[in-house]
């Protein structure tokens, strides 16, 4: 699959350590013969640290299964890979799910990866509130995107009619949109956790919200899988989901191997700029990895899809891959002793 690799953010990269630890399971898996995947991510976001984890320590190989990943830019693209089904899982938010299974799709997020918001609406030095948006050019990455869904939910929790009472202009990119807004072209960006440092250390641009500090679930880069392809190959299935949550696990007990992961698919070294971001990954991922349906409930009633608020959010997601590895407690087993066994 060819999918644009990432530009990173721009500093040099760091090698992740081994994880050694890591190859010792507990809980018997299946062996897949020689399983070969690519499991595609839509942002180069810390969230997406699990999967990076899972690779580089082995994770998956000790199941049996080679995977490789690599960024794709945009989730229509990405989505429509795993539909033609080039490839059967991805790392992407439950916008791109939403908007693939209303269309007549068959994906469905498998593990939750995290489940908070890691934007910022960043405005112009002179506005200072929400408010301060009337009749301003608000800039999103796409129409129907997680970012454009930030500037309806918070436009419309301040009382506004989005599309009456602000200009929400889609700029294609993360860095497109910080160009634009320094520039003045807009008033006002979504951006995202890799760009609000970079607003930060700007010091001319006042953050206005941050979606961290709002208690509505979303996951913005859940593990999805195809549906077909899941029901036809349920062990292989079983072992990546295994794989990923090992991943989490890693996450939580060892810090070390967790700032090395997210400074290689970064390009990051600053250590200050590491240990942020390990923070920021411990507010966002969840231990508990069940897709529940009242974060897919909060997206589809924002939603001005067709069909959307009449949609049974259980459609969008299964969780019958982590049900089943917690009660062999496989999940449990991961975090013994605090740390991995």
């Amino acid at each position: 699959m060819n999918f644009m690799r990432a530009k990173r953010i721009g500093l040099a990269g760091v090698a992740i350590a081994m994880l050694a630890s890591a190859a010792n399971a507990q809980v018997p898996a299946t062996k897949s013969n020689g399983l070969k995947l690519d499991i595609p991510y839509n942002a180069v976001a810390i969230a997406v640290a699990p999967l990076w984890i899972a690779i580089d320590g082995g994770l998956f190989q000790k199941h049996g299964i080679e995977v490789t990943t690599e960024f794709a830019a945009q989730s229509p693209a990405l989505v429509a890979s795993m539909l033609s089904g080039e490839t059967p899982f991805a790392i992407v938010g439950e916008d791109a799910v939403i908007a693939a299974d209303l269309s007549g799709g068959d994906i469905a997020i498998v593990a939750a990866g995290s489940d908070k918001l890691p934007f910022t609406i960043y405005a112009g030095s002179t506005l200072h509130s929400i408010p301060d948006l009337k009749g301003k050019k608000i800039g999103i990455t796409q129409f129907g995107t997680t970012t454009d869904f930030i500037a309806r939910y918070v436009l419309k929790k301040a009382g506004f009619k989005p599309s009456d009472d602000a200009v929400i202009l889609p700029m294609g990119s993360q860095a497109n949109m910080f160009t634009a807004l320094v520039a003045g072209v807009i008033d006002a960006a979504v951006l995202g956790s890799d760009v609000t440092l970079k607003a930060k250390q700007l010091g001319t641009l006042n953050p206005l919200v941050s979606m961290l500090d709002d208690d509505m679930p979303f996951y913005t880069n859940a593990l999805v899988a195809k549906k077909s392809w899941v029901a036809a190959h349920p062990n292989d299935a079983l072992n990546v989901v295994r794989a990923y949550l090992a991943g989490v696990a890693i996450a939580y007990t060892d810090k070390k191997a967790t700032m090395a992961a997210i400074g290689k698919y970064t390009k990051t070294t600053d250590a200050e700029s590491l240990e942020g971001a390990y923070d920021l990954l411990m507010r966002m991922l969840p231990k508990d990895q069940m897709p529940k349906p009242a974060a897919l409930k909060i997206d589809l009633d924002e939603s001005t899809r067709p069909g959307a608020k009449e949609a049974d959010p259980n459609s969008f997601i299964d969780p019958s891959l982590v049900m089943q590895l917690q009660r062999d407690g496989y999940i449990d087993s991961l975090y013994s002793n605090g740390k991995m066994p």
